[in-house]
């Protein structure tokens, strides 16, 4: 019996020490179930933090991919836009180019012209200097022709005279061949008279000159001619120049007419209720100049001082306009012409393009909504990404 308690008591000392070990072990476990139960938590946790953000970003992507399906779509589109630009630009570029060769040609001609004139008002001079040398030439040559003329007339009367003398003397000597009665102080005396009477005209002509005297009648013949065809010459530009100026002044007439008359109409476009016009410094001279009138009101400015800057530039704009309806063209570039004018005026600047430039296009580099609101195109700049983008939209426009 003692045995047997012994090995119970020992068998109840051994559960409790296997029970004891067994509570250690379980709570052992129980904290390791604990903390792999938080850390499977803080797992969980992050796994579906992880998920999120996937989905975020499998979201993002999706995004992306629409929005690079869009720019891809408007690539194609810019680019089919900025083809037709190029061709709008070529096209431009080809009109520009065909203009430039027009105004070349016309300038080359207006060059020619003035170089023409100037050659006409050169040769003018020219045959003018020429003309009053041949005339005092022909004044010198008239006074020494006067000169030999009268010599030549005192010469035929003393050839005259002396050829009735000798005649006279003929008849004497065939009359009387006796020279018994010869007196030799009469000869004498005779001889004296003629070499005194030679004597005087040598101090007035020069003998050795008498040859040279049909010369100088040649020489005269031929600076009458020459005078006559420079005359002709002469008059002959002069009625050039005079149709010249003829037609400058027609030309001029017509222009500032046509000018004044478009310039009156811009203007009161532009700025309602005002008027403007050219006005001749001598009405009958346009080669005077012209001066600009503008009334506001029917009130008649005296001087462009008492406008304001931006009235000044609708003046300056509408008589610049003004003179490009006078000889139009196809293509016209402006840039920030209504930079000084207020929304209103920079408006009826565009609805006055629109009515009076029916048949000519316009560039025009404008800051204002005023000018964007008549265009057919627009065309607008802005940076992208540090990069500079143009984007153009086509307004409905008539």
């Amino acid at each position: 019996i003692i045995n047997l308690e012994t090995k119970m008591k020992n068998a109840k000392n051994i559960l409790k020490q296997q029970l004891s070990d067994a509570e250690k072990t379980r709570k052992s476990i129980l904290a390791k179930i604990k903390n792999n139960k938080a850390e499977y938590d803080e797992k969980k946790n992050n796994f579906n933090k992880l998920e999120l953000e996937i989905k975020d970003l499998t979201n993002q992507m999706q995004d992306q991919e629409n929005q690079l399906k869009v720019l891809d779509t408007q690539k194609k589109k810019f680019e089919s836009e900025l083809t037709t630009l190029m061709l709008t630009l070529n096209e431009a570029t080809i009109i520009f180019n065909e203009v430039f060769k027009i105004y070349e040609s016309q300038k080359e001609k207006a060059l020619k012209t003035s170089d023409e004139i100037k050659l006409c008002i050169n040769k003018k001079k020219e045959l003018s200097t020429e003309l009053k040398n041949c005339k005092i030439t022909i004044l010198e040559m008239d006074m020494k022709l006067s000169k030999d003329k009268k010599m030549v007339n005192e010469l035929e009367q003393i050839f005259i005279e002396l050829g009735n003398k000798l005649s006279d003397d003929q008849k004497h000597i065939a009359e009387k061949m006796d020279f018994s009665h010869f007196n030799s102080d009469e000869c004498k005396q005779v001889l004296d008279g003629l070499q005194a009477r030679y004597d005087q005209i040598s101090k007035v002509v020069d003998p050795s000159k008498l040859n040279n005297f049909q010369k100088h009648i040649l020489e005269y013949k031929r600076l009458e001619k020459k005078l006559v065809a420079i005359e002709k010459d002469k008059n002959k530009i002069i009625e050039i120049l005079e149709e010249l100026e003829v037609q400058k002044r027609k030309h001029l007439q017509n222009a500032s007419d046509n000018v004044n008359l478009e310039f009156g109409k811009i203007f009161s476009s532009v700025l309602p209720g005002a008027e403007a016009c050219l006005k001749q410094v001598n009405k009958d001279d346009i080669t005077a100049g012209l001066e600009i009138r503008v009334a506001f009101n029917g009130l008649w400015k005296e001087s462009l001082d008492e406008l304001s800057g931006g009235q000044r530039s609708l003046v300056a704009l509408s008589l610049v306009l003004a003179m490009l309806l006078f000889n139009p063209v196809p293509l016209y570039i402006l840039d920030e012409v209504d930079a000084a004018l207020d929304l209103s005026h920079t408006q009826n600047i565009g609805k006055m393009l629109k009515k009076h430039f029916k048949q000519s296009q316009f560039i025009i580099v404008s800051l204002k909504d005023g000018m964007f609101s008549n265009a057919n195109v627009l065309f607008r700049t802005k940076f992208v990404d540090g990069s500079s983008a143009v984007t153009r939209t086509t307004c409905n426009q008539s």
